[in-house]
Formats: C-alpha cells, sequence, structure tokens
C-alpha cells in the first residue's frame, strides 16, 4: 500500500510527491480518482462537512493532475463531499468546479 501523509504532501515534496504516484500506477492497471474536498485547507474549501485547517493546497493537486491523467490509467473520478447547504461564498463548489474543468481539458488533449 503507498500513504502519502497529508504532512508530507506540499509544495518542497512535489517530485517525491510525483515519483511515489507514477510508481503506484505502474502497479495498477486502472485508477478510479477521488477527491475529498474535505482534504483542502479550510481558507480553499470552507462550508465542507470536516474541513482541514492545513489541508492541500488545491494549486498543489492542479499541479498533479496533468501527470496523474498523462499515465491514461484514470478510469473515473468522482468529487466527494462538496456541501452546498453551508456554501461560504461558494468557494467548494467553485473549487470542484475548477477541478472538473481541468480534468476535462485534460481528457480532451489526450
Amino acid at each position: 500500500m503507498s500513504v502519502i501523509e497529508s504532512g508530507d504532501f506540499n509544495w518542497h515534496s512535489l517530485d517525491q510527491i510525483k515519483l511515489k504516484l507514477l510508481h503506484f500506477f505502474t502497479k495498477v492497471d486502472y485508477v478510479l480518482l477521488s477527491i475529498n474536498m474535505d482534504g483542502f485547507r479550510a481558507c480553499d474549501a470552507p462550508g465542507v462537512t470536516a474541513p482541514a485547517l492545513t489541508g492541500i493546497d488545491p494549486a498543489l493537486l492542479q499541479s498533479l493532475l496533468p501527470t496523474l491523467f498523462g499515465t491514461e490509467k484514470i478510469l473515473g473520478l468522482d468529487i466527494a463531499e462538496t456541501n452546498p447547504a453551508f456554501p461560504i461564498d461558494h468557494r467548494p463548489s467553485r473549487l470542484a468546479a475548477a477541478l472538473t474543468h481541468q480534468v476535462v481539458g485534460l481528457l480532451r488533449l489526450s
């Protein structure tokens, strides 16, 4: 099992994260990618069910998506835990939409 601890999921570890993810992708036929909005920093996704104060920087995930989709092993995508009942400027929904837009763009390129 491959695990990247949340404290290690940062810009300083970007190269190691990519290597670990790509190594994992070599061991599997397909990947179902699930993006949980609770994992992002509370300032980027407030109003989700369980916001993470020091969660993931969305830009970091966005920088990894081209690499992940470049493997052509992602079979499906799920964006979970967006709760429109508790929006603050609709940031979680906007972030989910931005991620979806990026993924659609990556699929069009392949």
